[in-house]
């Protein structure tokens, strides 16, 4: 398989940057009933803010650097139809802008704006080609809400997205902030533009939720969560996504072939999502074959930093496809070491019968290439619990690189570390599925109970490891071992 059948979309053409040659103009609705709003729409005022504190219909554009606007509690912002969005941050001329929610905003029967280029979304800050921001932020405050549904056909390289924001400049900085509820409904039945809660693009990125985020899906396309990323990866960055809130991912369309994650993120310096609340993905086609995850931390050609989940909470993902995870980890250069920390629960099952289990896990080291010098490191706490259903495995490594797995928790499912130098250091708890070392110059300890060997499977026993035809292949070389600390 290739690496990283990425379950995202990319509406911002970063790489090519390609300018659409409209004026702003045309990305705009008739600015309607903006009576409520002080100033009324546009505002271009540099170092001005706006307050909307009533009913407020059609778009409201922001063209002057350093702009503050506020909906207030008694806010009720809307807009209809085909829009860039309800809020519109213009790319070349808001940098510095800060937009603040404590009511509500909600864009029903959205639909992309013709024509193609950047993405659209409820609040589109700088969202769209040639970005030059070296700063911007959005904060949905506790209380307030953000409201968006569609039925949107599917169109070329676009996407529909509750928030979206770019900041292009170097060093820049993007904040999203969500202490609210964010609620997305596709009610298409057939395919559709695919779907973002949170999408960034920045140099530098801070994620946070501590609110209530659902993504409900009936359409045959991307359905996502988080998906902040870097602006232009070559430069590097940091980035990081803390969740404490609760993160809801469904999609329900029968025979869809495409994705879900929760939270999916790339960092080049420095990459960490923190998960203290709960994230759930639920997808009920078996012929999805891009990811259905959980969190996922991916890094960069030229990533030198480290990529690390840190789970104190929950995540469950409930798919009968064959590309399914809660947590995934990958290293994408030797200077690019990642690490799964979990005290939480991660864990990957499915409602329905599992035609094909050909690649899940409840936690996957997926790098990008075999033969990476870089560290992969799982550290399972006494708290942590690692579930998989029963034709799934807990802990999956693919590619021939280095594995340390420590374990002091509950691991229920059998662990494959392939190829490479692997470690695994069993302290406490218990792994109840067979273990497979790999090829390689591995070692295992395990202390604080006992350990018993058991014949290696084979491609006759059940359940079979050789889930791929790549595993069957290793068969000689591995080792199972049942380890179980009372």
């Amino acid at each position: 398989m290739n690496y990283l059948p990425i379950s995202v979309r990319v509406p911002f053409h970063w790489g090519l940057k390609a300018f659409v040659a409209t004026a702003y103009g045309a990305f705009a609705l008739p600015l309607t009933s903006w009576a409520a709003c002080s100033p009324p729409s546009p505002m271009g005022t540099a170092g001005g803010s706006v307050l909307c504190s009533g009913t407020t219909t059609g778009q409201y554009q922001i063209n002057g650097a350093n702009v503050q606007l506020t909906n207030n509690a008694t806010g009720d912002m809307t807009l209809n139809g085909a829009s860039v969005g309800l809020i519109y941050a213009v790319e070349t001329a808001a940098n510095g802008v800060s937009v603040i929610n404590q009511g509500k905003m909600t864009w029903d029967n959205a639909l992309y704006l013709i024509p193609a280029g950047g993405g659209r979304a409820l609040a589109n800050i700088g969202y769209l080609n040639n970005n030059n921001f070296s700063a911007a932020s959005f904060r949905n405050e506790a209380g307030a809400s953000l409201v968006m549904t569609t039925a949107s056909p599917a169109l070329t390289n676009s996407g529909l997205d509750v928030v979206a924001m770019a900041a292009g400049a170097a060093n820049s900085q993007a904040t999203v902030t969500n202490a609210g509820s964010i609620t997305f409904t596709n009610t298409a039945t057939g395919a559709s533009v695919s779907n973002n809660v949170i999408e960034v693009l920045a140099q530098n990125f801070t994620v946070t939720n501590t609110g209530v985020v659902n993504s409900q899906s009936s359409a045959d396309a991307f359905t996502n969560g988080f998906q902040p990323r870097m602006w232009a990866p070559a430069s590097g960055g940091s980035g990081s996504t803390i969740n404490a809130g609760q993160i809801h991912v469904t999609n329900t369309h029968p025979t869809r072939t495409l994705g879900s994650t929760g939270i999916y993120q790339r960092a080049t310096a420095s990459s960490l999502v923190e998960n203290s609340g709960s994230v759930s993905v639920v997808n009920t086609s078996a012929g999805a074959t891009s990811a259905i995850g959980g969190i996922a931390v991916i890094g960069y050609a030229n990533s030198t930093g480290l990529s690390r989940i840190n789970n104190t909470g929950s995540v469950i993902v409930d798919s009968p496809s064959n590309y399914v995870y809660a947590a995934q980890s990958g290293a994408a250069s030797n200077t690019n070491p990642a690490t799964i920390d979990n005290s939480g629960l991660l864990e990957i099952k499915s409602s329905t019968a599992i035609p094909d289990p050909a690649f899940r896990a409840a936690v996957m080291v997926l790098p990008s290439a075999a033969g990476l010098t870089a560290l992969q490191t799982i550290n399972n706490s006494a708290s942590g619990i690692i579930r998989s259903d029963p034709q799934s495995y807990a802990v999956l490594a693919y590619q021939d690189v280095p594995v340390h797995l420590n374990n002091a928790g509950t691991v229920s499912g059998p662990v494959f570390l392939s190829g490479g130098a692997d470690t695994l250091v069993h302290t406490g708890g218990s792994i109840t599925g067979s273990i497979h070392m790999g090829a390689g110059n591995d070692s295992m300890q395990a202390s604080g109970g006992h350990s018993s060997a058991s014949r290696p499977w084979t491609k006759a026993t059940t359940p079979s490891p050789c889930l791929q035809a790549w595993m069957c292949r290793k068969l000689p070389s591995l080792m199972a071992v049942r380890v179980t600390t009372s």
